[in-house]
């Protein structure tokens, strides 16, 4: 069963929560390592929404693409896979 919107965003809150609680910064660190865990949190976070959302594109892609019967040029599952 296909996920709604709102379903993917409650995944998705849930799994920020837990990285968040992973690695957020403790009491006392220092701003440099405030600044490198911002960064880590903030890249995981993109990464997760443009898998999630490329998933789900790719994925009605390919469906459709089956239904029609189209053969794919060696490699092109590996770039749709990738996001093209």
């Amino acid at each position: 069963m296909d996920e709604s919107r709102e379903q993917r965003i409650a995944r998705l809150t849930e799994e920020f929560r837990k990285l968040l609680e992973e690695k957020f910064p403790e009491k006392g660190s220092t701003m440099q390592r405030i600044e490198e865990l911002t960064e880590e949190i903030g890249k995981a976070i993109e990464e997760k929404i443009e898998d999630d959302a490329t998933s789900k594109r790719v994925a009605v892609m390919w469906a459709g693409m089956r239904y029609a019967n189209v053969v794919l040029p060696p490699g092109m599952c590996e770039t749709m896979r990738n996001g093209l």
